[in-house]
């Protein structure tokens, strides 16, 4: 999944002299970069300057052996291309750059406007925000409540203060529900230590509004026939967990009744499970299995869990903003599908405890 990451060293005279907080800064960052980029995630930044958390991730990246992609937003002046051209340089990873309208003469105020452009766009296209320190007078502050009204999800660690750790107070009770017990972790003077956990249980889907207990949910796995192997991975661990499983196991040709068979499955399935990859972009019977799952969806009758599979971008627009899930190996793919359904039953979990509870209030009323 792509993750934005927002915030800076901010000085506040009751943490202690800012040297100490800078090397708790970088240390931290660089960590989570390293972390973050060995799990498969791709970043999206925007500052390449000293005291943006966005430097100490790119630095944790270089030192991780990884290398995810990156995208730098920023507005096109010499300054800034000088800027990210010798941080790519100096670290030795490669940066996709998003240049965006900016004037060299527009003054202080101009130049503002300039850098929130740049940081809205990449807001737009990140499917997490990962917030630490940031000025709470500044454009971290105006980020990360723009990111909570476009119901973002938003990962804000409170280690360093600042806008982030305000972000955490206004966030605590919707990252309570999604987190429970580890929301006290974001807290922690060094929490980057759990981040593969607490990131994959803020992210694992929940279909909203549904009661079906564990043993009734339905799958439906879409894959191109080059992927056979990897379906065959997903329905045998499905399977074994006592999942109903609808699949297509013939070769796809034009047969109506045949597309009739499939269109009727998705419909009846809870869960539609996309193995996306280079040749799932390239079927014509997958982007259409795929269209009638994201129209499913927006009606709020499915989930889509969407598995990369390799490195080829998302194509269809309604499922770019869907928050994606790396699998590049067999046993990524296997660690991925277990944590996916360790979720889901936890969320089934709840709805029946919740609707037993609903049922004891009515009946003593």
């Amino acid at each position: 999944m792509k993750l934005f990451f927002v915030g800076g060293l901010y000085a506040d005279g009751d943490r202690g002299s800012p040297t100490a907080d800078t090397e708790r800064m970088s240390s931290s960052m660089r960590e989570l970069g390293a972390a973050l980029a060995a799990l498969g995630h791709d970043f999206v930044l925007c500052s390449p300057y000293v005291g943006s958390i966005d430097r100490e991730i790119i630095q944790g990246v270089a030192r991780s052996g990884h290398r995810p992609r990156i995208e730098m937003h920023f507005p096109e002046t010499e300054e800034n291309v000088s800027a990210v051209r010798q941080l790519s340089d100096n670290v030795g990873v490669g940066l996709q750059t998003f240049m965006h309208a900016a004037s060299e003469d527009s003054g202080d105020q101009g130049k503002r406007y300039a850098w929130l452009l740049s940081q809205l766009s990449a807001l737009d296209t990140a499917h997490v925000v990962i917030a630490a320190g940031g000025n709470p007078s500044g454009s971290a502050n105006m980020l990360l409540h723009l990111a909570e009204a476009r119901r973002k999800l938003v990962l804000p660690f409170g280690h360093l203060g600042g806008a982030a750790a305000r972000c955490l107070e206004r966030q605590r009770y919707v990252l309570e529900d999604s987190l429970g017990d580890q929301k006290a972790w974001l807290q922690a003077p060094s929490p980057m230590e759990r981040v593969s956990e607490v990131l994959d249980r803020l992210t694992s889907p929940a279909r909203s509004g549904t009661n079906s207990s564990v043993e009734q949910t339905t799958f439906f796995i879409s894959y191109p026939r080059d992927r056979a192997a990897d379906a065959d991975l997903v329905e045998t661990m499905l399977r074994r967990r006592g999942r109903t499983v609808f699949r297509d196991d013939q070769e796809f040709d034009a047969n109506g009744e045949l597309q009739q068979e499939i269109d009727g499955a998705i419909r009846r399935s809870h869960v539609f499970v996309a193995l996306w990859s280079v040749e799932y972009a390239c079927s014509p019977w997958c982007h259409d299995e795929m269209a009638l799952a994201l129209e499913l969806r927006a009606a709020g009758n499915l989930d889509i869990w969407l598995l990369q599979l390799d490195g080829t971008r998302i194509v269809p627009p309604g499922a770019r903003n869907l928050i994606s899930q790396p699998c590049s190996s067999r046993e990524k793919l296997q660690a991925t599908m277990l944590k996916l359904l360790e979720a889901r039953e936890r969320i089934s979990e709840k709805s029946c405890s919740a609707d037993e509870g609903a049922t004891l209030l009515e009946r003593r009323s």
